[in-house]
């Protein structure tokens, strides 16, 4: 699931859309491999949000759900 509210476009922050694209696909491509359970693409520059992404599936009250642009990961 990609978010598209509040995002800039990639071009007015100077990144590559197709890059970013190429990124995106990357990502999406381990989860669905199974080399990653889930994650969680966030990319802004210049303060400006240009991706929010959320792919697969995490455990959340002890069920496997799919994720959610509001799943919370923890990061270590």
């Amino acid at each position: 699931m990609q978010a598209t509210q509040g995002l800039t476009r990639p071009e007015e922050a100077g990144v590559d859309p197709a890059r970013l694209e190429e990124l995106l696909a990357r990502v999406r491509y381990s989860v669905e491999s199974g080399d990653l359970e889930s994650a969680q693409v966030a990319l802004a520059r210049n303060n400006r949000l240009v991706a929010f992404a959320s792919y697969g599936e995490a455990t959340q009250g002890g069920r496997l759900r799919p994720v959610t642009d509001g799943t919370m990961f923890t990061v270590f």
